[in-house]
């Protein structure tokens, strides 16, 4: 038992899956959804309802400078809509955001199938269709620790989900009227796993 546990270990360590090699080119398109809603009762009988839901649309290049070492870059486009309900009265806000990214990422493959992706981006958003009296934002953002899975279909295509661990964003924004300019700043780090995507890979070569 012990020297059939030994060959599989050493079959690991030793067996050379497809890897993904120096001078790779691949395309990524990822996205994902999120949906939730609250209800919040008060003792004098009345309630608040709030309701949001966002999207997220990521396409994306990767090059292998070397095996399984890529450089990253794409565009990061955002969707969010969130309602709010009180006392028979409601209100509703839209968002939308266009960003750059980019960033570095090794993709190692465990077995022939399956192979684990890890790497850091950094990302700068501006948001989009904003009339002149709104709160103007950017964000800057750097991901630490960007994780995935690896699965692939085929020889030239593969799914990928993956998720950030831990970030740093800063954000600042302004808003200019004939009363008063406004402007507000903000530094957050964020730890966990807030979001999850899935994205379709294309070995173009």
């Amino acid at each position: 038992m012990k020297q059939l546990l030994t060959q599989i270990l050493i079959s690991l360590a030793t067996n050379s899956f497809s890897q993904f090699t120096k001078g790779s080119l691949m395309i990524e398109g990822s996205g994902n959804f999120t949906s939730g809603n609250s209800t919040t009762d008060f003792s004098t009988g009345s309630n608040n309802t709030s309701n949001s839901n966002s999207f997220r649309l990521t396409p994306e290049v990767k090059y292998f400078l070397r095996d399984n070492f890529a450089i990253t870059g794409g565009l990061n486009y955002n969707s969010s809509i969130s309602s709010s309900t009180s006392n028979n009265s409601s209100s509703e806000s839209k968002a939308k955001s266009i960003g750059l990214f980019g960033g570095v990422q090794r993709i190692d493959m465990l077995t022939e199938k399956f192979g684990m992706s890890f790497g850091m981006n950094l990302s700068i958003s501006t948001p989009l269709g904003l009339k002149e009296e709104d709160l103007k934002t950017k964000n800057l953002s750097l991901g630490l620790a960007n994780i995935g899975i690896i699965y692939k279909l085929n020889n030239k295509f593969a799914l990928e989900g993956s998720g950030n661990l831990a970030s740093l964003s800063y954000s600042r924004g302004s808003r200019t009227s004939t009363v008063s300019d406004y402007k507000t700043s903000n530094i957050s780090i964020g730890f966990g796993l807030p979001s999850f995507g899935l994205g379709l890979l294309y070995l173009l070569r």
